[in-house]
């Protein structure tokens, strides 16, 4: 069995007291979206707004879910494969832009229609290119970065 010294013993305490005076609920810059119609995107950082936009989630049969998730990869530009939850056709979406996943196969990406603010993707959430190219240089591609997504609107200053 390995000896610690004291000075160890004392340099993991002092740390141990870092991590527990730590406020409660205090966390990191995050993503938050609202599936509350027009749907929206929010970065929270220390409690403000740092960034918002309309987006688009997931369509009745194909939904975002809610709940807590981490950005586990991300790409600038992406391949999108999977089948068409209304027509079962397959689907092979080349060069989505700005691609951050945070549920299995759903990300939050760029992706060009004619509105945003309410469902039409097949479970992902999608930002006009535009503000998926500034969310993603914000967040340095988002790896690690926790996603909250819900129904109401966040309670932010």
């Amino acid at each position: 069995m390995a000896r610690v010294s004291r000075r160890t013993m004392q340099a993991v305490a002092a740390a141990a007291a870092l991590v527990l005076a730590w406020p409660v609920g205090a966390r990191a810059a995050y993503i938050y979206v609202s599936k509350q119609i027009p749907e929206r995107l929010y970065v929270i950082d220390g409690g403000t707004v740092v960034f918002e936009s309309a987006v688009n989630t997931g369509i009745r049969v194909a939904p975002t879910h809610n709940g807590e998730f981490r950005v586990f990869a991300s790409y600038p530009q992406h391949t999108m494969r999977g089948t068409d939850p209304v027509t079962g056709h397959p689907y092979n979406d080349r060069n989505v832009p700005y691609v951050m996943y945070f549920d299995g196969g759903r990300a939050i990406h760029g992706f060009p229609r004619s509105g945003y603010g309410h469902p039409q993707s097949f479970g992902c959430v999608e930002l006009p290119v535009s503000k998926a190219r500034q969310l993603y240089g914000l967040l340095h591609g988002g790896l690690e970065t926790e996603v909250v997504v819900a129904y109401e609107r966040p309670r932010v200053q």
